[in-house]
């Protein structure tokens, strides 16, 4: 189990706190929505009571558990012809990376992706897309992934809807 909190400080930015059950323990992480964090801290031994709790903590400290009620998902579109093999960039590449990287700064997910008969499609689910974005992007470029022909879109409602990047 894990959950995004957050809140929003007087000057505007928002906070993020994930509380996860980890190898056997109870762990959180937080800071600004979008900047890389890997220090997590221990809140205990893994239990579901114990998990409650925290989140039970986190809400009295002005955190809000809404990940799933604002959530978005993004649509990033990889030239197939970039690909020499789908299954290792997936995979190996673009899941893990972004995973981490969207995890870790506290902003969603990345677990999600298909071909279509042109493109690779990753689908990252996030709090905040314009800061997501900017996440991905950083990311990608340290991992030298050829972002080039990287197209990122928001979508609603299954459609493609606003373009982010280029």
């Amino acid at each position: 189990m894990d959950a995004f909190g957050y809140k929003t400080l007087e000057n505007g930015t928002t906070e993020f706190i994930w509380i996860v059950e980890d190898l056997g323990e109870i762990v959180a992480l937080n800071g600004p929505l979008g900047q890389y964090r890997d220090s997590f801290y221990v809140i205990g031994p893994q239990s579901e009571a114990l998990y409650h709790e925290a989140i039970r903590i986190a809400r009295q400290n002005g955190f809000v558990f809404d990940f799933n009620d604002k959530c978005g998902q993004l649509l990033l579109r990889f030239p197939l012809s970039q690909v020499s093999d789908v299954g290792h960039f997936r995979f190996e590449v673009i899941e893990p990376v972004l995973n981490t990287a969207l995890q870790q700064s506290g902003n969603g997910f990345c677990d999600y992706g298909f071909c279509d008969e042109a493109f690779f499609n990753e689908m990252p689910f996030v709090y905040d897309p314009e800061i997501a974005v900017q996440t991905i992007v950083d990311t990608l470029k340290q991992h030298e992934v050829d972002i080039e022909n990287l197209a990122v879109f928001s979508v609603r409602n299954g459609a493609a809807e606003k373009q982010w990047w280029p």
